[in-house]
């Protein structure tokens, strides 16, 4: 295509306001089963799987290797270039402690004894713990210069989960031997004294999430299991979920905007994705175009979004899911009213522009309503009030020539337009 072909068809899209429709779309597949995805912006990320971990640059249109030949069980990213995961070396059968702060060039090893040592992993500013043993955590202050041996449970199992709530508290998650549920254990004073946390509300649970306020977290697992905690882990309430579906990874946006996904898990089919706007006191299907079962589930903001499936694919949403749609597996799965797909319209125009455009919208505003604009990476920029009229101008002469995203508020959830400046 030539240049003045190229710059007729942007001549001509300017005369064309955009206007969205609410989806995932497929980015593409990593030919093997995802195990945790992890997204820095919307466009860096990392998968991990059975062969090593894996690196995007595009939002999972093309990847890289950023270790391979080894079962990477838990990792934690904090950015492009600190990294770290516990994984299994596929030819010594031997577990490893990794660890970079120069992204996939470089890592820094250590070799474990016991076969289920380093299966979880976390880490919260210079303070790193891991699981050394089937009774054992070891944490560093230091970012794994020096290690302290902490004590988990005088009970054999394999440790699951670890996660950061305050600077104090922490909460792990352990498979006891002899036991097939998972037991919560809490510690509130750095991990030196542990308690084992019995609640019926956490029978069956697999994941679980801590909100970015750290007043909530969420736990989610078999058959529709959701459970919420409002005292840091101390006691947990069980929330009504619609769907008797194996959950095995969850995220939340905030404290009330969160996503929970699984299927079958003996089939690895039937994949589902549902979304709450209330803290979990309603539930929307939201589902990607699939069957396959759905193993992972990334949000950057309340609009870009991710969840990998069973059979490699990646899917990707820039609305925070879309509108809700009736689950044909489980018809009581989405309320009444969330059923109907979204009769609103946005548009934005003139697009490409030089930075003044348009919104425009055919729906009652919502109240505080708040037009937010993006960069390519999904960083915000600028928040503009909706105000009480349908329409509001943005002026944006000062940035950069590239693309944007325009992410509008609407009765169902946000919708996000690609805007392009000249």
């Amino acid at each position: 295509m030539d240049k003045a072909m190229l710059r007729y068809i942007i001549l001509l899209l300017s005369f064309f306001p955009a206007i969205v429709v609410g989806q995932w779309t497929s980015q593409g597949s990593i030919q093997l089963v995802p195990k945790k995805i992890q997204m820095i912006d919307s466009l860096v990320g990392f998968i991990s799987t059975s062969q090593g971990l894996i690196k995007t640059d595009s939002s999972w249109v093309n990847f890289t290797w950023c270790s391979n030949n080894e079962t990477v069980n838990s990792f934690q990213a904090l950015n492009e270039s600190t990294i770290v995961k516990g994984s299994l070396d596929r030819d010594s059968l031997k577990p490893v402690y990794s660890e970079t702060f120069r992204g996939c060039r470089s890592w820094q090893h250590t070799v474990g004894d016991d076969n289920i040592a380093f299966n979880a992993v976390k880490f919260k500013g210079d303070t790193v713990i891991t699981n050394l043993d089937a009774k054992k955590l070891i944490k560093s202050d230091d970012f794994g210069w020096y290690w302290d041996t902490l004590t988990l449970s005088t009970k054999s199992g394999v440790v699951y989960g670890i996660h950061f709530t305050t600077n104090k508290t922490l909460l792990v998650t352990k498979s006891l031997f002899g036991i097939p549920m998972r037991q919560l254990f809490r510690s509130t004073d750095n991990g030196r004294n542990w308690n084992q946390v019995s609640t019926p509300a956490f029978q069956g649970v697999i994941e679980l999430f801590v909100t970015e306020s750290k007043k909530v977290i969420w736990a989610v697992g078999q058959n529709g299991q959701v459970s919420k905690s409002e005292d840091l882990g101390k006691t947990w309430n069980t929330i009504a979920f619609p769907a008797n579906v194996d959950l095995v990874n969850l995220h939340f946006v905030n404290d009330s905007v969160g996503y929970v996904c699984g299927g079958n898990t003996i089939t690895a089919d039937s994949g589902r994705v549902y979304r709450t706007r209330n803290g979990g006191k309603s539930w929307e299907h939201i589902t990607p175009p699939t069957k396959s079962f759905i193993t992972g589930i990334f949000f950057v903001n309340d609009s870009v979004g991710f969840a990998t499936a069973h059979d490699g694919r990646v899917f990707k949403t820039t609305n925070g899911g879309g509108p809700a749609t009736r689950d044909t597996l489980w018809p009581n799965a989405v309320e009444d009213k969330a059923v109907e797909l979204a009769k609103h319209e946005i548009k934005l125009f003139p697009n490409p522009s030089h930075g003044k455009l348009k919104v425009t919208w055919n729906f009652q505003t919502p109240r505080n309503g708040m037009v937010v604009l993006l960069d390519s990476r999904g960083r915000i920029i600028a928040r503009s009030p909706m105000g009480s009229k349908q329409n509001l101008e943005l002026a944006q002469e000062h940035l950069n020539a590239g693309l944007y995203f325009v992410s509008v508020p609407t009765p169902e959830g946000r919708e996000v337009l690609r805007w392009v400046k000249k």
